[in-house]
């Protein structure tokens, strides 16, 4: 079944209004650190024991996180990078970042703490490159970098305010939220509730068509597609909001933007 449902022209203007203010708040760091030409950078390797079902959390604020399955421990890389002024300055600020450890059994915290001083000083970023577990949870928090997860299934929850959200091969429940980015969801399955939102930015969920869920979509400038589904529809439609069941219904699946588009599409293979 197919539903498609487009924005007409008069609502084309407060979009593009909302994607400038976009372009400007995306380009707020890099014109703030433009005048750093100097760079200084390390790495930090770390390795930790995590239990069946543990978690990692990350906390960073700027540059990417980038999360995947594939080791028996937790595997952290992390590219640091310093722009200041001078090659002095910038070693210096780089040696301030700090890497905060908290690990139990059952979790491995990492949270990235920038030195203080604003930007009139420099700009840091750190880099994220993870392997986790299959049996790992994940739980992401970004303000400035995108934050791309591969292969988790036991449960996924991603925060980030500029940048975009990039998951994959995902199970369990699934929580992704931004603010100025699009959102790019593929699961493996659909057996927990999965909540999507973002303000300005599309949102593209793809899902085993033979998922069973209780679908819920709004969006205020942009349009509602769903297509290779089961979908019946309950209540009134608009361009604005589709709710319905996917399959006869099961776990909810609630998915919302303000300024672009919502696809939300079926899949052959995976599992319901």
């Amino acid at each position: 079944m197919s539903i498609s449902m487009r924005a007409t022209a008069r609502h084309h203007l407060p979009r593009l209004a909302a994607i400038a203010v976009l372009c400007t708040t995306l380009g707020a760091c890099d014109l703030a650190f433009s005048g750093f030409k100097e760079q200084a950078t390390d790495t930090w390797d770390k390795k930790y024991p995590l239990s069946d079902g543990g978690r990692l959390e990350v906390k960073n604020t700027n540059g990417y996180i980038r999360v995947e399955v594939g080791s028996d421990q937790v595997e952290v890389h992390a590219e640091r990078v310093a722009r200041a002024a001078t090659p002095e300055a910038a070693k210096e600020m780089l040696g301030k970042i700090e890497m905060v450890e908290d690990v139990t059994a059952d979790r491995v915290r990492i949270e990235t703490r920038r030195p203080s001083g604003g930007f009139g000083h420099g700009g840091v970023e750190v880099r994220y490159t993870i392997r986790v577990p299959s049996s790992a949870q994940v739980e992401l928090e970004n303000t400035n970098g995108e934050v791309r997860v591969t292969g988790v299934t036991r449960g996924t929850r991603i925060a980030t305010t500029n940048g975009a959200i990039d998951g994959r091969g995902l199970a369990g429940e699934v929580r992704a939220t931004t603010t100025n980015g699009g959102v790019e969801l593929e699961l493996a399955s659909m057996t927990q509730p999965v909540h999507v939102s973002t303000t300005n930015g599309g949102v593209t969920v793809r899902i085993p068509s033979s998922s069973k869920a209780d679908l819920q979509a709004t969006c205020t400038n942009g349009g509602i597609d769903v297509s290779g589904l089961d979908l019946d529809i309950e209540g009134e439609r608009s361009r604005r909001r589709l709710a319905g069941r996917l399959n006869g219904g099961g776990p909810r699946l609630e998915v919302s933007t303000t300024n672009g588009a919502i696809e939300i599409k079926g899949a052959s293979g995976g599992k319901s």
